[in-house]
């Protein structure tokens, strides 16, 4: 699920995990970065940034 923080360019996705990941507007490959919503399901890829686990590659889940 992810949450943005609002007049930022960054967000975060909460894992299945319950772990943190930043993610960068520019991360998304699909959807409006402007457009989510706090708990939108995404698919993202999970790399390593310089501070720690990122996501990279977002994409919004399609709704069912």
């Amino acid at each position: 699920m992810a949450e943005i923080t609002p007049g930022e360019d960054f967000g975060f996705i909460l894992t299945n995990e319950s772990t943190l990941l930043y993610f960068h507007r520019n991360a998304m490959l699909s959807g409006n970065f402007d457009a989510l919503e706090a708990g939108q399901h995404v698919y993202f890829v999970e790399g390593a940034g310089d501070t720690g686990p990122l996501a990279t590659k977002v994409r919004v889940k399609s709704p069912s």
